[in-house]
């Protein structure tokens, strides 16, 4: 049966250098404001705060009037501590991809334009997290205090014209939660709702990056105590099927074809880990070969 999300979040102020007049509001009241006060910015601010974060796409659509809007998110240790500091599983990158819809080259999606990269320092340590946002043409914008899904939903509102759907922000503030869990029950229990309110949504979020992120956390949960290795197995094929770039589901997926006793399964697993999160494919190569030495 269908169970409602429900859940309290605030929005905390933050800064953005794109409007210097403007620091401290909060992002949706900028909305209000006529589009060439949008337009100004202090660009000295921006400029000598972004310097470190270089663009990294250039084009994304065929279509032309289809802005692409990259969000880049500082991977600083400091800004990583403040989105998180009692898990390093729960990051700010991923809770921007929970807010995406589902999308492909046959049907865009209406956040089908934008990007979640990493990035270096931006120089605003004491006011992290923080991301910029560069839209075409170059334009640059500072965001400081991104510490909640709500907050990210509003920046990307106003900076890449996309309003995440209320479900899609609730959902990644349960499965922040569930990340921050202390124990596999306690985050078990925390997404498991979020599980069967996105899977029995009507409007796509079925098939979005935010099931399958929440079925990865799941599925992992299951293999911890008390042990549910069928259950892990069913959780992170789906996430797999739904999202087959989320390299994650596939590190799990590996874990649990071990526990069922499946190594040849749990070698194709890990090898599909390696070559979607090439940060991990010395770890994987070594994983590959231990299962292979456990196989003969």
């Amino acid at each position: 049966h269908h169970i409602s999300l429900s859940c309290q979040f605030t929005m905390r102020p933050f800064y953005d250098d794109d409007a210097d007049s403007h620091r401290n509001q909060h992002p949706r009241r900028k909305r209000r404001r006529s589009a060439s006060s949008r337009a100004s910015t202090s660009s000295a601010l921006v400029v000598a705060a972004l310097m470190p974060c270089s663009p990294q796409v250039t084009s994304f659509s065929d279509s032309p009037d289809r802005q692409l809007c990259v969000v880049k998110v500082c991977q600083n240790k400091d800004c990583r501590k403040r989105y998180s500091p009692r898990s390093p599983d729960a990051s700010l990158v991923q809770t921007f991809q929970d807010l995406l819809l589902p999308s492909n080259d046959d049907n865009l999606s209406p956040s089908s334009n934008i990007e979640i990269e990493t990035s270096g320092c931006l120089s605003q340590c004491g006011k992290g997290p923080n991301i910029c946002v560069e839209t075409q043409g170059g334009k640059e914008r500072l965001f400081f205090g991104v510490d909640s899904a709500s907050t990210a939903a509003a920046i990307l509102d106003v900076a890449c014209d996309y309003d995440p759907p209320v479900n899609l922000i609730i959902a990644a503030d349960k499965i922040f939660k569930a990340q921050t869990a202390s124990s596999a029950s306690e985050k078990e229990a925390h997404i498991t709702p979020v599980i069967e309110s996105l899977s029995s949504d009507d409007s796509g979020l079925s098939s979005s990056p935010a099931l399958s992120h929440a079925l990865t956390i799941r599925a992992d949960a299951r293999l911890g105590f008390p042990q549910d290795v069928k259950g892990a197995l069913e959780d992170s094929r789906q996430a797999a099927a739904i999202n087959p770039n989320n390299g994650r589901a596939y590190r799990v997926l590996a874990d649990a074809e071990e526990a069922d006793g499946d190594v040849a399964a749990a070698i194709d697993a890990t090898s599909r880990w390696g070559e979607l999160d090439p940060s991990f494919a010395t770890k994987a190569r070594n994983e590959v070969a231990r299962l292979s030495k456990k196989g003969r």
